[in-house]
């Protein structure tokens, strides 16, 4: 059996690797793990490492109570609100990238209350997600809005921002507006001009 990959201290989810317990009747390696509500499990890692399993079983205990309270769990603001904690818990790699790692954190109150993070953001329109203003700020309630893709792609940390007559706005934006290519601005951009210098020459 190859050496193990050691992953002590790692968190996956609602989970921390705490060691190596041994293995399991068929010889899989169980590791010990404490979930964030305080109970310690023994469990394969493959599971949980992909995102699969994300706590002892308390996440799904939540979720059921949560459901079985407000009867909105079918709905486009539940699995918003669920996405929305998934993502800061690192539930797979991206996420522990784009959000855990940077730090992104929800407010305390929606962490833990989806009838909070309701009351705050009322209900999800149609064909709209939710998005951060400030995409290196946390979800709170000051900085989330529902946004359609069109402005979720405007708000990306690969997003181009400049100021045109004294307006922050995309380099999308900024093109429409002075009437300039986009694609010819971004060439520019590309070969090493500023965003204004690009701008400038129209």
């Amino acid at each position: 059996m190859p050496k193990p990959i050691d992953i002590t201290g790692e968190r996956y989810g609602r989970l921390v690797a705490l060691k190596l317990r041994g293995t399991d009747k068929n010889g899989v390696r169980l590791w010990l793990w404490r979930c964030d509500c305080g109970r310690e499990i023994d469990r394969v890692a493959t599971p949980i490492r992909s995102g699969r399993v994300v706590s002892c079983g308390c996440h799904k205990d939540e979720q059921s109570r949560s459901r079985a309270k407000h009867g909105m769990w079918k709905t486009r603001t539940y699995r918003a609100w669920i996405a929305m904690r998934a993502r800061v818990r690192g539930v797979d790699q991206i996420s522990i990238e784009c959000y855990r790692d940077r730090g992104i954190t929800v407010d305390p109150r929606w962490g833990c209350s989806f009838e909070a993070f309701l009351a705050d953001m009322g209900e999800c329109p149609a064909g709209k997600t939710l998005g951060r203003i400030d995409n290196d700020g946390h979800y709170e309630p000051a900085n989330c809005r529902w946004e359609t893709q069109a402005e979720q792609c405007r708000n990306t940390r690969r997003t181009v921002r400049v100021t045109v007559a004294g307006i922050e706005m995309c380099l999308k934006d900024a093109c429409a507006a002075l009437s300039v290519n986009y694609d010819r601005v971004r060439s520019r951009i590309r070969l090493g001009a500023s965003a204004d210098a690009a701008l400038a020459r129209g």
